[in-house]
């Protein structure tokens, strides 16, 4: 089954299964009780620790994905709007902290459906029980960084990154006594322990450091009403960023666990956008942060961590667009949540080639592919397209290679999107296939005699 949709990440099922037989087999083993998303996982994971163990300093995405259904699945819950089934998808993601941010892999993983809003909660429990409570919703954070924070234990330098979902007093409380290191986006502007100042308000009035000019990326309006005002459309343009720092101490909040120290100390950086463009929204984030920041290399480490968790943006979307998973029509949250099993690994391996290709365009494509397949890629180039690729072939080289195959052609220079590149893989994964058969038959006479 992995290697019937290895050739094509989006198709259908039946027809990446295509004989009946095939059919059969594969939805009888997706509605096996037996076969879990967590088993199905633990080879990608096992892997993924051994390649974070082989390089010096990992970062530790981690975030959550909405994954909307057409269909009616049985079992599966409603996502925010209650419009259509779903379910939230929270996954940790490794990659290299060394400049080229090469993922690694997943290292963490949960799911879970609505069981009615917050507001309904409170109504049944009271304000303070529902608040504490912990089955609720974000308490994820907490339960996937304990399984990525367990995987990693051989690893010598991790740093966990989160967006302001994960900024609640008992995460950050955990990771501190825990002695993790992590940045994470500011939130709630909370009253500080030292008086009646807030935090960003101390944040703000601590001087600029340094100033960097950074290339913005476009973002599309969101289609969730909540995220609409705190991820606001924009165009892309290079931003201007002025960026301070400091150090607060933050009480224990009212509804967070009796047990919890009532302080914590972290430090704060401040980053905000001067003089942005006529009607929008200027950058301005708060960082909070373990990481020292005395020296404007160690304030400007915390930004740069913080903006690679553009990384995890695009593997939800080679997830969801390379891989097709809303597509999915499949009758149960079971066979739903294991097809998920599948197809995470090869999200992971669609981002790799995106990525090492954008990050260090000219790593050798050996980095990517291994030296048969870099040859077979050379001939299937050459027999589809009727062109040659270069004697010396990059990683941005086979990127454009496998583009080119799914139909990708140049325009203004953008680069080419997940659909194209999954199809211009599957393409080649296909045509791999048929080089590897053909020259086993080849040998067959020879080995015979």
């Amino acid at each position: 089954m992995v290697r019937a949709f290895s050739g094509d990440p989006a198709r259908s099922f039946p027809e990446a299964l295509r004989d009946k037989a095939g059919i059969e087999g594969g939805y009888r083993f997706l509605r096996n009780r037996k076969v879990t998303l967590a088993k199905l996982l633990e080879p990608h994971l096992e892997r993924t620790r051994e390649r974070a163990e082989k390089v010096s300093r990992v970062l530790v995405l981690h975030d959550t994905t909405e994954v909307r259904f057409k269909g009616d699945a049985e079992r599966l819950g409603l996502h925010r709007q209650g419009q259509q089934q779903g379910f939230l998808g929270h996954v940790a993601l490794t990659i290299s902290d060394d400049g080229n941010r090469r993922p690694l892999g997943v290292i963490g993983v949960e799911t879970l459906t609505h069981e009615g809003n917050s507001g309904e909660r409170e109504k049944a429990f009271g304000r303070t029980a529902a608040r504490r409570s912990p089955e609720r919703e974000s308490q994820r954070w907490r339960r996937v960084y304990r399984q990525a924070k367990a995987a990693l234990s051989g690893c010598g330098s991790v740093l966990h990154v989160m967006d302001r979902e994960g900024d609640f007093y008992e995460m950050l409380s955990e990771m501190i006594g825990d002695g993790s290191r992590f940045v994470v986006r500011n939130l709630h502007d909370r009253q500080l322990a030292q008086g009646a100042e807030k935090l960003r308000e101390a944040a703000t009035s601590a001087a600029v450091r340094v100033r960097r000019e950074v290339r913005l990326s476009r973002r599309r309006e969101s289609t969730m009403p909540k995220e609409k005002k705190g991820h606001p459309a924009r165009e892309t343009r290079t931003a201007t960023l002025a960026i301070g720092a400091t150090r607060v101490c933050i009480p224990r909040t009212t509804f967070a666990e009796r047990s919890l120290p009532e302080t914590i100390e972290l430090n704060v950086v401040v980053v905000r956008e001067e003089k942005p463009p006529a009607g929008m929204e200027p950058i301005r984030w708060f960082l909070l942060t373990t990481e020292p920041v005395e020296t404007v290399e160690q304030i400007e480490a915390v930004l740069d961590a913080y903006r690679s968790r553009w990384v995890i943006e695009e593997f939800f979307k080679a997830l969801k667009t390379g891989c097709a998973l809303e597509d999915r029509q499949l009758e149960s949250s079971q066979t739903i949540l294991n097809a998920l099993g599948f197809l995470l690994p090869m999200a992971w391996e669609l981002l790799c080639i995106r990525t090492l290709a954008q990050e260090n365009p000219t790593a050798p494509a050996s980095e990517l592919f291994s030296p048969q397949r870099l040859r077979v890629l050379r001939a299937v180039y050459r027999q589809e397209l009727g062109r040659k690729l270069p004697p010396r072939l990059t990683a941005a080289g086979v990127m454009m290679a496998i583009a080119h195959l799914g139909g990708y052609l140049e325009n203004k220079g953008r680069r080419p999107g997940w659909q194209i590149l999954a199809r211009g893989l599957a393409d080649f994964l296909r045509q791999e296939r048929g080089w590897v058969l053909s020259e086993l038959q080849s040998l067959a006479p020879a080995r015979r005699s």
